[in-house]
């Protein structure tokens, strides 16, 4: 007869069992994770990997059915190879999603990456559905928040008229008047950035080759029209977006493009036309490799002042693109003028208070500032303290505001 086995060796028997189990439990959960992981970072890099459009999007939305809107926003934030153009535009179309599936809540589902572009997929989507009433509708629920940021207000603002323009079929006059008659609903202090909308959809119809928005154009047409022949309120944005079209009627001439713009003879339009210039050279800066020298050699085809001022906007446009390392401030650098150098550190503490995702990010861009860059409200905001801009910053606020003072 087989003597009784102590108690105690029993519980430790059972005890090693059960941590064995344990073990092996985490050890194949950890694995099933790992494997999954693996397998959505694969989705992921075949969806940048391909190259057509119309293919992307079927595989986006087949990503979006499966994994969800926001885990996909996470991984085209992380993972996106280039910081502009595409992905924006795949932002927008996960807003379209949104809407589609969640309806007007959808909004607050929309992350605030790349200059908010799922937000306007999502204003187009709705009024492509509500039109007008939908708008003002979802500006009531919007507006109500006053945890909006700047960048949002903005945004928002900037959507509502990339959706109207579609809206309206490119009806530029249709377009324009609705933006001023919802001048007093939208969350910034002008119409500015609806207009700014307004004219950048009328643009990418014609930069986005296979991409079906808008009515295209002949290449004949006047290099400056419409601004020319639009109210003066509307100039600024008008001439602002003006290089985008003007370089698709020239077959890409960027120099050609640079020698219209100098024929503008109202001085603050040709001032739009500059800006314009230097966005579209971070569009192009920033859909290929960033590159110091190439943009100081295409910056410095600009006349003075407009060259130092295109080195000033291109580096505040590159912290607006969420980039809060080296590259603006070094691209700050290569300007010669103390004053210069002043003034390209003032913008870009402008673009991180308002682009920023947290205090942290502010404080530490601050501590990575020069001297020679240093802006004053740095010294409040290292403490962690707010500084705030007033909200008529938002209309135009780029470093050609002022450039008189150059």
């Amino acid at each position: 007869m087989q003597p009784d086995t102590p108690l105690h060796i029993h519980m430790g028997t059972s005890k090693i069992i059960g941590i064995f189990f344990m073990v092996c439990a985490f050890l194949l959960g950890a694995n099933i994770l790992f494997a999954k992981n693996h397998s959505f970072s694969k989705e992921i890099a075949n969806f940048f990997a391909t190259d057509n459009y119309a293919s992307q999007i079927q595989i986006l939305n087949t990503l979006l059915d499966k994994h969800g809107a926001l885990a996909i926003q996470e991984a085209v934030h992380k993972y996106s190879p280039s910081t502009m153009k595409n992905t924006h535009i795949f932002l927008h179309h996960i807003g379209e999603y949104l809407y589609q599936t969640e309806g007007e809540k959808g909004i607050f589902d929309c992350k605030n990456y790349y200059l908010l572009g799922c937000k306007h997929g999502f204003i187009e989507s709705l009024m492509s559905k509500k039109g007008i009433e939908g708008i003002i509708h979802l500006l009531d629920i919007v507006s109500s928040s006053s945890n909006l940021t700047p960048n949002e207000r903005m945004q928002i603002a900037h959507g509502i008229g990339h959706g109207l323009e579609n809206y309206y079929k490119y009806d530029l006059t249709r377009s324009l008047t609705a933006c001023d008659e919802l001048g007093p609903l939208l969350p910034t202090a002008s119409p500015y950035w609806c207009y700014y909308g307004v004219f950048m959809e009328n643009a990418m119809s014609h930069i986005y080759d296979g991409i079906p928005i808008g009515i295209r154009l002949s290449k004949d047409q006047s290099p400056l029209s419409p601004c020319k022949d639009l109210s003066k309120r509307y100039h600024f944005a008008c001439f602002t977006n003006q290089p985008r079209l003007m370089n698709w009627l020239f077959d890409k001439n960027f120099d050609k493009v640079i020698l219209t713009c100098n024929t503008v003879r109202e001085s603050s339009d040709r001032t739009a036309c500059f800006q314009g210039i230097s966005h579209f050279i971070v569009v192009m800066e920033n859909t290929v490799e960033k590159n110091i020298n190439n943009i100081v050699s295409f910056c410095n085809k600009l006349p003075q002042p407009f060259n130092s001022a295109c080195i000033v906007f291109t580096a505040q446009s590159n912290v607006w693109l969420e980039d809060y390392g080296e590259f603006p401030i070094n691209l700050c650098q290569t300007l010669t003028k103390p004053k210069e150098k002043k003034w390209c550190g003032k913008h870009l503490v402008d673009g991180i208070i308002i682009m920023a995702p947290d205090q942290n990010t502010i404080r530490n861009f601050c501590t990575q500032l020069p001297t020679e860059l240093f802006d004053d409200r740095c010294t409040a905001l290292i403490q962690g303290k707010k500084v705030g801009l007033p909200l008529e910053y938002l209309d135009n606020a780029t470093a050609f505001q002022n450039i008189g003072q150059w």
